[in-house]
């Protein structure tokens, strides 16, 4: 790509990222807002993923690409084997069966629809743009994995790995840099915990039934983990991970004779 290099087209990755950022933020808060949508349904959290699982395959109705793991999609927007409306399809039903899979405790991913929604974006913008669409796709690839997971870095490397194109480094780095810019300016990551004094966290070393009092109790369906010691943040447990994790422990300490001790 010849214009890989030239100041203007670094000056178009990183107006890639600009957007790329924007698409980032707005998916986040819609992942929130949807997730608070749940709490406030009057049915048992246990019927989520139910109502997660049926708009996904409502979705599989409406594209059936937006479905599955999305290698293959991943590779035609590279190759630009793909076309207008299957993209901008797959983007609309993708980014909305992803959100709702997430905040409704249903199984997915995160990187492969990263790159997915991403790469699609970048596709469409790169029709408007000089040079091939799939080159678009790789910086909108990038820069969606870097603002999001904020490694901005990651997202440049990943992108050289995924495709072999040392050549795109320059440009890769302005669409990622801008993206991660863009996500801290709005405050908004999907790995983000919001820091609140009042927020009610769980330790290393509570127990599952501890854990499951403590988001009853405080009427939320994600607890951060803290190390007591040191106050450091190591992660964020949902439902949904309460529920693997008490089966898990309840085998392992019915094999020591102390079901009770941490029985939910």
């Amino acid at each position: 790509f010849e214009m890989a290099l030239s100041w203007w087209g670094i000056l178009l990755a990183a107006g890639l990222g600009i957007i790329s950022g924007l698409q980032s933020g707005l998916l986040t808060t819609l992942l929130y807002k949807i997730e608070d949508a749940f709490e406030k349904l009057p049915i048992h959290w246990m019927w989520w993923p139910a109502l997660g699982g049926l708009v996904v395959g409502l979705g599989g109705l409406i594209e059936p690409r937006a479905l599955g793991v999305g290698y293959d999609i991943i590779a035609d927007l590279l190759h630009s084997r793909i076309a207008v409306g299957a993209v901008l399809a797959i983007l609309l039903v993708k980014a909305g069966i992803w959100l709702v899979a997430l905040s409704s405790g249903t199984s997915g991913g995160v990187l492969a629809p990263l790159l997915i929604l991403g790469g699609a974006l970048g596709w469409l913008v790169g029709l408007v743009l000089p040079g091939d669409p799939g080159f678009w796709a790789m910086l909108g690839m990038a820069a969606m994995m870097g603002g999001t997971m904020r490694a901005p870095l990651t997202g440049t490397f990943f992108a050289v790995e995924l495709t072999g194109d040392t050549s795109a480094l320059v440009p890769l780095l302005a669409a990622t840099v801008a993206a991660y810019a863009v996500t801290v300016l709005m405050d908004q990551s999907l790995y983000d915990v919001i820091s609140d004094p009042s927020l009610p966290v769980a330790h290393t070393e509570d127990t599952v039934g501890r854990v499951a009092d403590i988001m009853i109790h405080a009427d939320t369906g994600r607890v951060p983990v803290v190390e007591p010691q040191t106050g450091r943040l190591v992660g964020l447990i949902a439902r949904k991970d309460l529920l693997r994790l008490r089966s898990a422990t309840n085998r392992a300490e019915l094999e020591r004779g102390a079901y009770l001790r941490s029985k939910v």
